[in-house]
């Protein structure tokens, strides 16, 4: 038995008080536009968020504003004043916001734009990037040269 909630006088029917309270459900459309919204995840053409947080998008082309996305997978990608911790696109444009990961054929950096992990075959503009393919190359060396003094210093005890 499913148990409901009492609706606050004046609640609209979904929204918050009116009821059960339920995951976002995913939204599937070809021109997607939200605003101020929580989604599980959008698939579309074209997808723009303005102030919004999206479990996941795959689309040919989304534009964050002012918002927060767990990840996309689009052909091109615009993202401002966002945080999008893992994105994979074609062509990718970013200015004052953060991805953590960020796997792309072309990359544009706006000032004030920060990128954890970079993959890309073209970049250009203001680039402050943490770890960059020379440094993960440097990293998986370091990496597996102190897990194999490891491993051959276990060997050696037994």
């Amino acid at each position: 038995v499913k148990k409901r909630r009492r609706a606050r006088p004046g609640a609209r029917p979904g929204s918050p008080g009116a009821g059960d309270a339920e995951a976002p459900a995913p939204v599937a459309a070809t021109d997607v536009g939200r605003t101020m919204s929580a989604v599980g995840s959008v698939k579309g053409e074209a997808v723009t968020l303005s102030m919004s947080v999206v479990g996941g998008v795959r689309a040919g082309s989304v534009t964050v504003e002012q918002g927060l996305v767990g990840g996309v997978v689009a052909q091109t990608v615009s993202v401002r004043q966002g945080v999008v911790p893992n994105l994979l696109a074609q062509r990718v444009e970013v200015g004052q916001s953060f991805v953590r990961s960020l796997v792309a054929n072309e990359v544009r950096l706006l000032p004030t734009a920060n990128v954890g992990i970079l993959l890309a075959r073209r970049v250009e503009g203001d680039v402050k990037v943490l770890l960059d393919w020379r440094g993960a190359a440097i990293l998986g060396a370091v990496a597996g040269l102190v897990g194999g003094l490891v491993r051959g210093a276990r060997r050696g005890r037994r």
